[in-house]
């Protein structure tokens, strides 16, 4: 029995609620990003009941982030589990993992990713330091997820097999050519 089969147990189903939710702020501090002369203005000008003021765009940014920092740990270890369980375990991990939400999160993450890189592209220096942060922190857990997903693809996806008279040793000497023509750099 694999170490990992034991490991499928300590599994969390991916709370899409929990993740939308992050996503939400994180959108929100995308947006932020963009107007920040308005959140400094209202920062310097004490309006500290404003939902722009910077404590509390300081809070709810770091509240973000720790969920999706959750979140990619939890892909990781899903991606990892499923990566190295039997045949026979698979079907179980996914019924944990649940591949529609995984979707549904990885288009959310591309999103957000997307609207994080125009955030940080705008941003003026003040901002650039905290909306990096955020874009990274965002650009792991959508890569984490995407390969969750393409590990999803290939654990239940079966390969279609085509019966080949290709002969095998020209093929071999084939690719051994090529990749002699490859490393001598001399293409022509």
């Amino acid at each position: 029995m694999n170490k990992y089969d034991y490991e499928i147990d300590k599994m969390m189903t991916l709370n899409t609620a929990k993740a939308g939710f992050a996503i939400g702020l994180l959108l929100q501090q995308a947006s932020v990003f963009s107007c920040e002369s308005v959140v400094l203005d209202n920062a310097t000008q004490g309006y500290h009941a404003s939902a722009l003021s910077k404590d509390q765009m300081d809070h709810d940014l770091q509240v973000a982030l720790s969920a999706i920092q959750d979140l990619t740990k939890m892909l990781r270890y899903s991606y990892r589990v499923l990566a190295n369980a039997h045949d026979e375990n698979v079907s179980k991990v996914l019924a944990i993992v649940d591949p529609e939400k995984s979707q549904l999160i990885e288009h959310q993450l591309r999103g957000l990713e997307g609207a994080m890189r125009v955030a940080f592209k705008e941003s003026t220096d003040d901002f650039k330091e905290m909306a990096k942060k955020a874009y990274v922190v965002v650009a792991e857990a959508r890569s984490a997820v995407t390969n969750l997903n393409s590990l999803i693809k290939q654990r239940t996806i079966s390969p279609d097999v085509f019966d080949s008279s290709v002969d095998m040793t020209g093929l071999r000497t084939l690719a051994e050519h090529g990749t002699k023509v490859f490393h001598s750099g001399n293409f022509h």
